[in-house]
């Protein structure tokens, strides 16, 4: 999974870092509880979400995982930057390798993506799970909202 967020000239690229970091521990805590309700397992320490923060001068993507934490007796989120750069004045020569990271980064989390859904799917098949066969106590009733926006 892989979002996306995008500054101006007015908003540093580290306001968008933030955001994601928000973003993308929210996407991880969701897939993470739908492969338990799925009766899948659950593989911490595991990057699940690419997140792709810019501003007009700076590109940098992160990858999001959780582990679990024994002493919160819960799940942590983190994340890091894994690629950063800076875009110089628009060249074309930075313009060629900006797409290059870009492509290479979402095209290789993608694959690895694409495999474990498949695989969960062909679980979830076998063990013929559906939305009627999870516990209601399961489902979440709650809003996340971010305390940055």
């Amino acid at each position: 999974m892989l979002t996306i967020e995008l500054k101006g000239e007015q908003e540093p690229v580290g306001r968008a870092i933030a955001q994601n970091a928000h973003n993308g521990a929210v996407m991880t805590a969701n897939l993470m509880r739908l492969k338990e309700r799925a009766g899948l397992e659950v593989a911490y320490g595991q990057a699940y979400i690419l997140t792709i923060s810019m501003d007009v001068y700076t590109i940098v993507i992160s990858a999001h995982w959780a582990i679990w934490d024994a002493e919160i007796k819960g799940e942590r989120y983190l994340h890091r930057s894994i690629k950063s750069w800076l875009i110089k004045a628009g060249t074309l020569e930075n313009m060629i390798d900006s797409r290059r990271a870009i492509s290479n980064c979402i095209e290789r989390h993608m694959a690895t993506m694409e495999s474990m859904i498949r695989s969960d799917l062909e679980l979830v098949k076998a063990r013929n799970v559906t939305a009627d066969t999870i516990p209601p106590e399961h489902v979440r009733q709650d809003v996340t909202r971010s305390e940055i926006s």
